[in-house]
């Protein structure tokens, strides 16, 4: 069973190498044996990459895909076990919310004794802190509801308040090849603790600079990588912009364009491209897309006619904001004028915010966080403009003018003329009557009746007052406003003769006065006092935000209790439903996810098997074969050896 052959000479072959083939054959099989002996041993046909280098390819990528599989499952099983104490943690919860549900309907009575209420206020006072504990529930060392900040305490309960220091990240694992799953359900989702926020009314339309990403622009679309052709009516020549980062790259393509022999140059207006000849010497100059493309029309380019104008001055192209946007950017490159601060207030105090210095989006997202209100300062998710959250549950939080007006030109005044009435008072809104809604008391005795009905926004209910035909005498006039900095109504009317005061008071079946904040709740009339020659009559804010969720519901029942607020109980009563609705969402979703990480086990328990079967398709040995092929070898040897030794022997004549 010769494998190969030593060299033969043609002709006679001497004894010398007949023993040195036979020496050699001997070896061959030795080694044949060996390696035979080293897979019988082992079990695997491949033990090192030099056996069978294909095989051993790709065997080590399916070994590699393996031990992705192994470390996907084993992530798996940890996703499974956090969301089933996610899922016990919020269970726990919902039984507590549905039990202060009860006692709120059992408290929403005015015939209970101080007594009663107290008790009632104190039950719902330890549910809170009960369910703060949950929120702050750690396994494996990780605070599970606090986000991306596992090792921060998520929730704290400071007094009246409620304060949440966590995020509303995701923590993914890799569950498949392409596919993370979220193990974790933030205290966000589940319970509610950032406000929806107050989101600036106002497109803050940055202008472009030469750093302006290509990504940012198009309102977030951005610019599609592509060839643009430049014509001159006899020339064209074609850019690609595929690699360019920022307009700046698209500048300096543009600029290596020569039609004729006439350099092109290309510049940034303050919100857009403008691209003429470097000699200013008029001429034809087309713009458009190579082939399906569409860069030219992104970065608002394309001419449209066969001979436009030029310079061609490209569109506004739109760019949403950064936090690196500085503020000279704003407006289309105009700027918006910082001076004058904004106010938030929270919880009773007010908190001013100086912005006057601030160069940067991030600038003034710093300046409102350090505030020392609790609120969270970003650009909204559409990139557009600011949004400004309450993490703080249990209080009411507003923005309004500091000095000036620049909580107006932000778009961050809660309180305007534009504001809805149905948006009022936590989104209950404005309760018309069936006849007049108010009743203006004038300086000199007489009323005045105002129907409100029909009306949709602040602006209305000014223009009602001012412009009611009984109204229009200038010694009698009442005339309403927005205050100037405060987030209220204001009604003014001069001393000039007057015999009284103004007045304002409910009207019938109406709660429009209360609603506006003009009559505090409870009482019939409210009466202006002298500020300088005028008389000014002066309402509360009635437009505050608050965050929606398990806590602030808790903290506004517990004190509706303790205070006979029978429609503040009753409102407690509809955002408890709100919360238990929401966290049954939340607990449904932890069980689909459950779900899916059930199926993809069962998937990557298939995929490991056939991987398996796969490597030892490749690598291990058929033994039956083995040893067939192993008895051959023997034999060959054994009989290579006998041959060798025949022809080893001496004799007289190997002297003579």
């Amino acid at each position: 069973m010769l494998s190969s052959f030593y060299p033969i000479v043609p002709g006679r072959t001497s004894n010398s190498q007949s023993r040195t083939r036979m020496l050699y054959q001997v070896q061959v099989d030795t080694i044949a044996i060996s390696k035979l002996q080293e897979q019988l041993s082992t079990g695997r046909r491949v033990n090192k990459a030099s056996d069978d280098p294909s095989a051993a390819v790709r065997v080590i990528g399916i070994q590699k895909s393996y031990e992705f599989k192994v470390q996907a499952s084993q992530n798996l099983k940890s996703s499974a076990t956090f969301l089933n104490t996610t899922e016990t943690t919020l269970s726990e919860v919902q039984n507590l919310l549905n039990e202060a549900r009860g006692i709120a309907v059992l408290s929403n009575t005015n015939t209970l004794s101080e007594a009663e209420r107290k008790g009632y206020a104190d039950q719902v006072d330890a549910i809170l802190q009960r369910i703060t504990n949950a929120s702050n529930t750690r396994f494996q060392d990780r605070y599970m509801m606090s986000g991306g900040t596992v090792d921060t305490q998520p929730v704290k309960l400071e007094g009246s308040r409620v304060r949440f220091f966590g995020d509303d990240n995701d923590l993914l694992s890799a569950a498949d090849e392409d596919d993370l799953i979220a193990h974790n359900i933030t205290a966000q989702k589940a319970l509610g603790v950032i406000s929806s926020g107050v989101v600036s009314t106002i497109d803050l339309d940055p202008g472009v600079l030469p750093s302006t990403r290509l990504e940012d622009l198009n309102g977030g679309q951005g610019v599609a990588g592509g060839a643009i052709e430049f014509s001159s009516g006899t020339e064209q020549f074609s850019i690609d912009i595929a690699g360019a980062e920022s307009l700046a790259d698209v500048v300096e393509r543009i600029n290596q364009v020569k039609l004729d022999g006439r350099p092109l140059v290309a510049s940034l207006t303050t919100t857009g491209l403008s691209i003429d000849y470097q000699d200013h010497a008029g001429g034809t100059l087309r713009i458009s897309d190579v082939g399906v493309g569409s860069s030219a029309r992104d970065l608002g380019i394309a001419t449209s006619t066969p001979a436009p104008s030029i310079p061609i001055l490209g569109n506004d192209l739109d760019p949403i904001l950064r936090k690196t946007t500085k503020v000279s950017q704003l407006q289309a490159g105009t700027g918006i004028d910082l001076q004058g601060g904004i106010m938030i207030k929270q919880g009773g105090k007010s908190f001013r915010v100086e912005l006057s210095n601030a160069q940067s989006i991030e600038d003034i997202i710093n300046q409102v966080q350090r505030s020392g209100a609790a609120v969270r300062a970003d650009v909204t998710p559409d990139g557009r403009s600011l949004q400004i959250r309450s993490y703080e549950s249990g209080t009411d939080f507003t923005i309004e003018e500091s000095q000036l007006t620049l909580a107006s030109r932000l778009g961050l005044r809660t309180f305007s003329t534009s504001t809805r009435l149905e948006s009022l008072n936590h989104g209950i809104g404005v309760q018309f009557g069936a006849g007049p809604d108010l009743v203006i008391g004038q300086n000199n005795g007489g009323e005045l009746p105002i129907d409100l009905d029909g009306a949709v926004t602040i602006q209305d209910v000014i223009d009602r007052i001012n412009n009611n035909v009984a109204n229009q005498d200038p010694a009698t006039r009442v005339v309403a406003q927005l205050h100037p900095t405060e987030n209220t109504l204001l009604l003014s009317s001069t001393t000039t003769g007057a015999t009284q005061p103004i007045s304002i008071r409910v009207s019938g079946g109406s709660e429009v006065a209360w609603n506006l904040g003009l009559v505090p709740i409870g009482e019939t009339e409210s009466v202006g006092t002298v500020s300088g020659s005028s008389y000014v009559l002066k309402g509360t804010d009635p437009n505050p935000h608050e965050v929606k969720g398990v806590f602030n519901s808790l903290v506004r029942l517990r004190d509706a209790i303790a205070s006979e607020n029978l429609p503040g109980t009753d409102r407690a009563i509809q955002l408890l439903d709100e919360d238990i609705d929401h966290l049954s969402l939340a607990r449904g979703e932890v069980g689909v996810r459950l779900q899916r990480i059930d199926r993809l086990q069962e998937t990557n328990q298939e995929t490991q098997v056939e991987l398996k079967s796969q490597e030892s398709d490749l690598i291990d040995a058929d033994l039956a074969q083995l040893i067939s092929e192993l008895t051959a070898r023997q034999a060959a040897q054994e009989a290579s050896l006998q041959l060798l030794a025949q022809t080893s022997r001496l004799s007289l004549f190997d002297f003579l």
